[in-house]
């Protein structure tokens, strides 16, 4: 591609970063939410833990309390990441022209596959500089 065709493609794509983003936060914290109800369940039911040796009434009303504070932490993941998107397309040309330029590695005016590729792999260390 040459510089303007990559420029805009970059800005496409970046654009729709945020909704997608928002769909792994809710879905990573609905599988953590249920994988930690489930891991607590099952503590309650075998009762290893002393401190989890109580009345059915109370267990549920743990699992429940659990619920809601994840529940919380949802909302509070999403609203965060809501105004990380607001303020994103707020300044979203001089953004996506910072963002450019970390990941142009080689400044070409282009991106390469290897330089996309290291970008938007989550967790590496320059995609967490793009991001």
């Amino acid at each position: 591609l040459d510089p303007e065709e990559a420029k805009i493609i970059f800005s496409n794509l970046v654009s729709h970063c945020g909704a997608f983003l928002d769909s792994v936060v809710a879905i990573s914290t609905k599988k953590f939410m249920a994988l930690t109800v489930k891991t607590m369940i099952a503590a309650m039911v075998s009762e290893k833990d002393a401190r989890l040796n109580t009345d059915v009434g109370t267990k549920i009303a743990m699992v429940s309390a659990m619920r809601e504070g994840l529940k919380k932490e949802l909302k509070k993941a999403k609203t965060k990441t809501a105004k990380q998107l607001q303020e994103y397309m707020a300044n979203k040309q001089e953004r996506d022209a910072a963002a450019f330029q970390i990941i142009d590695v080689d400044g070409t005016g282009t991106i390469g596959k290897e330089e996309f590729l290291v970008a938007f792999t989550p967790g590496s260390k320059k995609s967490d500089e793009v991001m």
